[in-house]
Formats: C-alpha cells, sequence, structure tokens
C-alpha cells in the first residue's frame, strides 16, 4: 500500500466567506503566523476549519480549506463530511439533508 502524500490540519478558526457565523476568523488571515507554518509544510494539502455552519471551499497557497456543519434551530439545512482515505488519495464528500 502506497504511503500518503498529503497532511490534513483541522482547527476552528474560520474562513473568509461566513453564514450562520459568529464570525470567528484568523487574525491576518493568509498573513498569519499560523497560516505561514502551514504553507511552510509542502504536505499540508487540506484545512477541516470549523465556525462557518455551511459548506465554504476557499484554496489559498495550493492548501484547500473547507467548512462544514450545520446550526441546530437556525436552520433545518444539514450537512456533513465523509472523508474516504485509501492509501495516497483522500476523496471528500459533503452531504447534505436539504
Amino acid at each position: 500500500m502506497p504511503s500518503k502524500d498529503f497532511t490534513s490540519i483541522k482547527g476552528d478558526l474560520g474562513p473568509v466567506a461566513q453564514e450562520h457565523s459568529s464570525g470567528l476568523s484568523l487574525e491576518g488571515g493568509d498573513n498569519s503566523e499560523f497560516w505561514q507554518i502551514l504553507k511552510s509544510y509542502p504536505k499540508v494539502k487540506l484545512y477541516l476549519c470549523g465556525e462557518d455552519h455551511t459548506y465554504t471551499k476557499l484554496e489559498q497557497d495550493g492548501i484547500v480549506q473547507l467548512a462544514h456543519g450545520s446550526t441546530l434551530g437556525r436552520t433545518s439545512q444539514m450537512n456533513y463530511l465523509i472523508a474516504d482515505v485509501q492509501g495516497a488519495r483522500m476523496d471528500i464528500t459533503i452531504m447534505s439533508t436539504a
């Protein structure tokens, strides 16, 4: 089985676009120390972030930033992420109830 050639990071600081969110985001955005550290690791290809309680996908510096989630009680739409990892490949599917 081939080894993976990517690294995924999970955090709670959200993306630029906001919907159903308190607006928590990383001060400095892609100029922040955190983002510069992510960029310094060439295998980092995916940042799974929270805070935005809907589906948002952004790409910056070769890193995909993906937010998913739902706000119970504020919207009837529910979504969730399924990650299927096989060898050196990861397939991500966003599922929605709406």
